[in-house]
């Protein structure tokens, strides 16, 4: 019977895959402020009459999409062309496109946001 070996990742290995998991994460959770919070906002922006607020919403949003995909592609960049032999540089490379995908997905969900908040008037 073959006898499976375990390898522990490197320190290098290590901080990668926790930037793939924050960058995984940061893009979800700025579309769910963008969501939750401009809701919220909404409804003072059409008492106050200033959008203000919901364009610091919103820029806020972006730039945590925009944080995340930068953090995706620096991740990227480093694995460069991995061997297919090898399934951890395989998986690194799967997480970083995905967090690039999720990244551009939720960065289109706050420009929608945005443009609502641009096209209505407060008393709309």
């Amino acid at each position: 019977m073959p006898e499976i070996t375990t390898m522990n990742p490197s320190p290098a290995q290590q901080n990668l895959d926790r930037q793939l998991l924050l960058s995984l994460t940061l893009s979800p959770l700025a579309a769910g402020i963008s969501t939750i919070v401009g809701f919220t906002v909404a409804h003072w922006v059409s008492d106050a009459g200033s959008k203000r607020m919901g364009y610091l919403v919103s820029a806020s949003c972006f730039a945590l999409c925009l944080a995340a995909s930068l953090l995706a592609w620096a991740v990227r960049s480093k694995l460069g062309d991995p061997n297919e032999t090898l399934p951890e540089d395989g998986r690194r490379l799967f997480m970083a496109k995905l967090a690039l995908l999720l990244a551009g997905l939720c960065t289109l969900l706050v420009v929608a946001g945005t443009l609502v908040l641009i096209t209505l008037r407060p008393s709309d």
